[in-house]
């Protein structure tokens, strides 16, 4: 195994084991709010939360892009970065505190404006102190958070939801809390403070480090139109029940969602280096064919089984939304493909059209929303989502080549994209019985495309297993 590929590889299994626990756990969190909460009261939490993300990227500037980007940017003190940086952030933090009377005027936030406000500048600075250990190649401290943060999140949920039943204000406590013992323990290990009294401000690199991040925003914002404006635009046609089940339907899709966000924390690292050294085609392609294989293949496994999984993981009153998440898993696909090419974009330092294709997939899903949504409800949503993510993924696959021009192997790729089409219509229309024998067939399918590559992921997990169990 050549020496790039050995450390996207160590990366990856870093963040993967931080992930893994923390995403692990908030996924079995669900069944708690679930039976905790009414679909409403969900439904009223997941409009804060999604529209604390979709404001992190204004009152951030998206900074953490520029922080990562220029933090691992060896000609430049990663003290001076991170300094004016935190300066950007300062002023976001105090004009989100001065336009909180606009917020109010939205009812989704009118209620929850100081829970809103709190968790908005909690997460953007947790954000920005756990990109400090990235670019100090404190990876495993970074892993280290993730599961702190999400254990705090899971132990305050049980105590603030079930032993004092408070509700949804003990939703957004639990959230509030688990942030401020992350940030506590991001500054021990990190050492941010020491950094900033040594930093230097400097309007040259403040004003570079506001020139790539300023289109970010959009991106930011776009990114998350992309994710969640279906919920508002749902709130607003069919209220908050439908916002809920909603919601629930998308947290399936996080475990291949977590699987590619994990794999992009240890790509967008190695697509900088790699890309700044030598630019190797045959390596990005490689890797692009065996990331793509992955996912299907996890994808089609979630999908075969969500409907049985459904009826055990919530309650009652939720459990109708195992007829979204076929299509809402599909396209966790393009968008763990879309994030792919953000690598290729940081490493060229072409934050202009990262920005242009989010922004053309948010008009499309804003679109697409409005026009379904009234007339098929929930479904409506998730289809739009699921065409955002393809088309746009297209476009970027499409707008990259301009950068580096990798080989792909499109009839491979299509035979798949339409054979997970046929199966999430079938496990959405077919009985439960019949369902499962198209799932096997869509297996065997994959397997016979892509068995070359298959074997070879197996034939090399083989390999290292036994030199570790020689080493022993």
């Amino acid at each position: 195994m050549d020496k790039k590929s050995k450390r996207l590889i160590n990366n990856t299994i870093i963040f993967f084991i931080g992930s893994l626990g923390s995403k692990f756990i908030q996924f079995f969190l669900v069944p708690l709010y679930t039976y905790a909460l009414t679909t409403e009261q969900y439904g009223v939490t997941e409009i804060v939360l999604t529209a604390s993300n979709v404001l992190m990227p204004v009152f951030s500037v998206s900074i953490a892009d520029g922080l990562l980007r220029f933090g691992l940017d060896k000609n430049l003190k990663k003290e001076d970065v991170l300094k004016n940086s935190m300066l950007i952030v300062l002023v976001g933090t105090i004009l989100s505190i001065i336009l909180a009377p606009l917020f109010q005027l939205y009812s989704g936030l009118n209620h929850w404006i100081i829970c809103f406000l709190l968790i908005l500048n909690l997460r953007i600075y947790r954000d920005v102190f756990a990109i400090n250990l990235k670019i100090h190649n404190k990876n495993m401290c970074f892993a280290l958070d993730s599961i702190i943060y999400t254990f705090a999140l899971c132990a305050f949920s049980v105590l603030f939801l079930t032993i004092f039943k408070m509700g949804i204000v003990g939703y957004f406590m639990s959230y509030i809390v688990a942030n401020i013992i992350s940030i506590i323990y991001l500054n021990i290990v990190g050492t941010p403070i020491r950094d900033l009294l040594k930093g230097k401000i400097n309007k040259v690199l403040l004003h570079d480090l506001i020139v790539y991040s300023i289109p970010m925003i959009a991106n930011g914002i776009a990114w998350w139109v992309i994710t969640a404006s279906d919920r508002f635009i749902l709130q607003y046609f069919k209220g908050e029940a439908s916002v809920g089940i909603y919601s629930v339907a998308s947290k399936i899709p996080t475990l291949i969602s977590t699987f590619s966000g994990v794999f992009m924390q240890a790509w967008i690292i190695s697509a900088v280096t790699e890309f700044d050294e030598e630019r190797e085609k045959q390596f990005y392609s490689k890797v692009f064919h065996k990331y793509y294989v992955a996912m299907f293949v996890a994808a089609t496994c979630l999908i075969s089984v969500v409907r049985i999984f459904m009826r055990f993981y919530v309650s009652p009153d939720f459990q109708i939304a195992w007829k979204y998440t076929p299509l809402l898993i599909s396209g966790a696909i393009y968008s763990g493909m879309f994030g792919f090419y953000a690598g290729i974009y940081a490493a060229a330092k072409n934050s202009k059209n990262v920005t242009i294709t989010t922004i053309i997939g948010a008009i499309i899903n804003i679109v697409l929303n409005c026009i379904l949504i009234p007339y098929i409800g929930i479904q409506g949503a998730v289809i739009a989502t699921y065409i955002a993510w393809m088309i746009t993924t297209m476009i970027r696959i499409i707008d990259t080549k301009k950068i580096l021009n990798f080989f792909i192997d499109y009839k491979r790729l299509f035979s798949l994209v339409i054979i997970n089409l046929v199966h999430c219509i079938c496990i959405i229309k077919m009985e439960s019985i019949h369902s499962i024998f198209v799932s096997v067939i869509v297996m065997i399918s994959i397997y016979i495309i892509e068995h070359s590559m298959i074997n070879e992921i197996l034939v090399q997990e083989k390999n290292s297993l036994l030199k570790k169990l020689k080493r022993k």
